[in-house]
C-alpha cells in the first residue's frame, strides 16, 4: 500500500512538473545576431548564444504623420521592449521619427539595435494593438 501511494505521489509530481513548464517557454523563437525579425506585441525572442532575451511589451506612443497629410510636425512611435540579459532585465524605449522609412538605431550595452515600427499610419485609418509589428536587427560590436 505505502509502494503505491508513493508511485502514485511521484507519478503526480512528475505529470504536474511537466505541465507547470509547458507554459514557461517565453521567448518566440531564437534569432541569429545581425538577423532582421519581427514581433508583435507581447511576444519575446531570444538571441543565439548571447543570454539576450527581447519582448516587445508595448506602443506607448503613435503620433506619426499619416502618409498623404500635411502635419506641422512629423511625430513619432515609441516601442517599449524588456531586455533581459542574464539574470537582469531592462525596459527601454525604442522611438522612431515619422515621416520616414530609415531605420532608426539605439544602443544597449554593446549591442546596436537597429528598428521600424510598422505599420505607418494612413489617414483616417486607425491601428489596432494586434497590427503592430516591430521590425529589429540586433547588432554585436
Amino acid at each position: 500500500m505505502w509502494m503505491k501511494l508513493c508511485l502514485s505521489i511521484v507519478l503526480l509530481c512528475t505529470v504536474l512538473s511537466a505541465v507547470s513548464g509547458c507554459g514557461k517557454e517565453e521567448y518566440k523563437d531564437e534569432r541569429e545576431i545581425g538577423e532582421e525579425f519581427s514581433l508583435h506585441i507581447g511576444e519575446t525572442v531570444s538571441i543565439k548564444g548571447e543570454q539576450l532575451r527581447i519582448e516587445f511589451l508595448e506602443i506607448s506612443e503613435d503620433s506619426r504623420c499619416p502618409r498623404n497629410v500635411t502635419c506641422i510636425w512629423e511625430g513619432r512611435a515609441i516601442a517599449i521592449i524588456e531586455i533581459s540579459k542574464g539574470d537582469s532585465s531592462q525596459n527601454i524605449e525604442l522611438v522612431v521619427p515619422g515621416l520616414t522609412d530609415t531605420p532608426a538605431k539605439t544602443q544597449f550595452e554593446e549591442y546596436e539595435f537597429v528598428f521600424k515600427i510598422l505599420p505607418y499610419p494612413e489617414a483616417e485609418v486607425q491601428i489596432s494593438r494586434d497590427e503592430y509589428r516591430l521590425v529589429l536587427t540586433v547588432n554585436k560590436g
